[in-house]
């Protein structure tokens, strides 16, 4: 199976620099060149040579193997389904949406191959973020619960393991986010006085020397919140690699240079530890209180488990 990602040229510039400024998953100079070593570049539907000037209207195709997609986990979980909307309980990493280097390995199209045909994705989370992902089966239902959403009467529960101790038992954050570009970092959310108001409510569970594991409701839902909520006062997530300790980790993440001995030397797991615990509303259609629930995957449970105990993760789930 092969990705053809096409462009259509709108200014006078270098075959590169339209790559570049233009494909957000292609890394510098050296990717480029290897990109085209590997003929997997077309200019106008022949291989594209070196060096060469693109002009307006000019077509460039990028040819992906499904085999060079960075590797997911597939072991998504049905939660709920009716006839109008399934819930799934998704890992990490996996990312919902075909973007960047992701197509083929994504959760639509995992779901899409297991045998769903229309569906239409009402809530989203990261790549790394594991638990509940809602799709309705029409467009109608679609719009149905996203206009729950929007009047935030869908209550979203996460637990999110942080680095540091956690010295209250229940706060709220409140600070405006936005998103920025920041050098090679695209969209990268920020807290900013011109940003959206943004409310996290934040309840502890427990907390040692080294840890803090913490009940997390977003009480409004912009990009990354609960991620940067938590850094922004100290208390990052535990395996963030963008707004982690080591937020330098990320642009060798980015480039797909970052060795996986490095990421556990330094941020102790493969992937960040934050689970969409539970979605709670009324369901749009018999107006019947729906409760989805989703267990934690083992990453997230053997983490907990060494660095607290078995108990604790029995209240976690409950």
């Amino acid at each position: 199976m092969i990705r053809e990602n096409k462009y259509v040229v709108t200014t006078n510039t270098s075959l590169c620099e339209f790559i570049l400024s233009t494909c957000s998953f292609i890394h510098g100079e050296e990717h480029f060149r290897k990109l085209l070593s590997a003929k997997r570049i077309l200019f106008n539907g022949v291989l594209a040579p070196e060096n060469i000037f693109v002009t307006k209207d000019d077509q460039i195709t990028i040819l992906t193997p499904r085999e060079l997609e960075p590797k997911v986990n597939t072991n998504f979980e049905i939660l709920f389904e009716d006839e109008y909307f399934f819930a799934v309980n998704k890992p990490a990493p996996l990312p919902i949406h075909p973007a960047g280097k992701y197509y083929f390995n994504t959760l639509t199209n995992l779901l899409k191959e297991s045998g769903f045909k229309d569906f239409y994705p009402v809530n989203r989370v990261d790549r790394e973020t594991t638990g509940v992902v809602l799709f309705a089966k029409t467009k109608e239902m679609a719009k149905k619960l996203g206009e729950l959403f929007l009047k935030k009467e869908v209550q979203k529960t996460y637990i999110a393991v942080c680095c540091g101790t956690v010295g209250e038992d229940l706060f709220k954050i409140d600070l405006p986010l936005i998103k920025k570009n920041i050098g090679e970092f695209r969209n990268h959310v920020v807290v900013d006085e011109n940003g959206k108001q943004s409310l996290t409510e934040i309840k502890k569970f427990c907390s040692n020397e080294l840890f803090s594991i913490l009940e997390v409701k977003p009480l409004t839902g912009r990009s990354h919140q609960i991620r940067v909520h938590l850094s922004s006062i100290g208390f990052p997530i535990v395996g963030d690699k963008e707004y982690g300790l080591y937020p330098e980790l990320f642009s060798k993440f980015s480039r797909n240079i970052l060795d996986s001995s490095e990421v556990m030397e330094k941020l102790l797991v493969n992937n960040h530890l934050l689970h969409c615990k539970q979605i709670q509303f009324n369901h749009p259609q018999t107006g019947k209180e729906i409760c989805i629930k989703a267990p934690l995957f083992e990453e997230m449970k053997e983490f907990i488990i060494t660095q607290f105990n078995d108990d604790l993760l029995a209240r976690i789930l409950h």
